[in-house]
């Protein structure tokens, strides 16, 4: 069942979709140089403290191998520090999307939980076809999956966080 839609709620929980899906395909239309954060990386840590701390750690991600040896010290922080930014990323729209199909649906949190992480894996998965089209990007599945799991835990922050709220208003209700 889907409730009425008026114009406040297109504002309020359509447009900060869109601004998000704006915002991460403005992301991925960057080439990787512009995106290149090692020099600031640089300046702000010591290549000796990351070399010591991680100087044998090394896995493969996608296709491409990952470590300090591969990478450089710089780039294998750079690795990390951009991951983080595709579960961020992913995060918020789940937690937007979420929020959408919980103001406009009366469905189940199951599968207001499965049809949001549907669409925020939809829209990775396109997202990492158009960065396939930007020159020194790639497409990784990798990616894809990142994306998703970073949406799967902004949706159960937002539908934790809703449950809880929703439990104290109750209580409230109920207490004298």
């Amino acid at each position: 069942m889907i409730a009425n839609i008026n114009l406040k709620q297109i504002i309020l929980y359509i447009l900060p979709i869109l601004l998000w899906f704006g915002l991460i395909f403005a992301l991925s239309s960057q080439t990787s140089k512009t995106q290149d954060i090692k020099p600031i990386i640089k300046k702000e840590l010591s290549d000796k403290s990351i070399k010591n701390h991680f100087a044998g750690t090394s896995f493969n991600y996608g296709s491409h191998k990952i470590s300090i040896k591969t990478s450089g010290v710089f780039g294998f922080v750079e690795f990390f520090i951009r991951k983080f930014a595709h579960l961020f990323i992913y995060s918020v729209l789940g937690m937007l999307i979420t929020r959408l199909l919980k103001a406009l649906t009366r469905w189940r949190l199951s599968w207001n939980f499965l049809c949001s992480v549907l669409i925020c894996s939809v829209y990775a998965a396109t997202d990492e076809f158009h960065q396939s089209f930007v020159p020194g990007r790639t497409a990784l599945a990798s990616d894809v999956l990142l994306d998703t799991i970073g949406a799967m835990l902004g949706i159960l922050l937002y539908l934790s966080i809703s449950q809880i709220v929703q439990t104290i208003r109750i209580k409230k209700h109920i207490t004298p």
